[in-house]
């Protein structure tokens, strides 16, 4: 079970480190997008005394220094409608961690986020006006999520209003929600009562985006 169930739904309160301070870039054309992180290309990187992000080996990692922190790099792209894959897999830390996707990413404020943990659960939240807001209830577990240091393939469908969240081909969960109909994607990683929390990403995919 979670040792800090509570630990993201108040993630307001936590130190936030906020990597992606570059401007919009006009739309990007529909069509495929995949970034496999052999050229870092414009990906956000940073590191502080609370965390580090950093294009290694092909794969983008987030490494969080102290506990209660989240951390996460932005594409700087800015797409509507799409599906957006990647892989990822905690390398180090505690498995009371968080880690995933950021879809329609208007600044560091207001965006989706879908994190899974190294223990199984997973959690859907929009950050609006830098403030979380759960949307589909607190971290609850599912058996589609690998565990541990295991790879998990993730995916968020954006249709309109409709967004749809899976791991490992499985749906976990699908809301309706109209407060950003486009923006930039991303990956997000956090710590709760722990630090050390280290993941990677690799293999990014979108369809779609027009």
């Amino acid at each position: 079970m979670r040792n800090a169930t509570l630990g993201f739904t108040l993630v307001s309160t936590l130190a936030i480190i906020l990597c992606a301070c570059a401007p919009q870039l006009p739309p990007t054309p529909a069509g495929p997008f995949l970034a496999t992180f052999d050229d870092p290309g414009q990906w956000t990187q940073t590191s502080g005394r609370q965390a580090d992000i950093a294009v290694q080996d092909g794969q983008l990692h987030i490494t969080l220094k102290q506990s209660d922190t989240v951390a996460w790099s932005v594409a700087q792209l800015s797409l509507g409608d799409l599906t957006l894959e990647a892989e990822a897999t905690p390398v180090e830390g505690p498995d009371d961690n968080g880690y995933g996707l950021i879809a329609r990413r208007v600044d560091d404020d207001n965006f989706y986020s879908f994190q899974i943990s190294g223990d199984g659960y997973f959690l859907i939240q929009k950050r609006v006006k830098a403030t979380w807001v759960n949307l589909s209830g607190d971290w609850q577990a599912s058996p589609a999520i690998h565990t541990g240091r295991a790879t998990n393939r993730l995916r968020v469908v954006c249709q309109g209003s409709r967004l749809s969240f899976f791991a490992n081909d499985t749906q976990l969960a699908q809301v309706t929600d109209a407060e950003f109909a486009r923006g930039d994607i991303g990956v997000i990683a956090g710590s709760l009562s722990e630090e050390g929390v280290h993941v990677a990403f690799d293999n990014i995919a979108v369809t779609g985006g027009k």
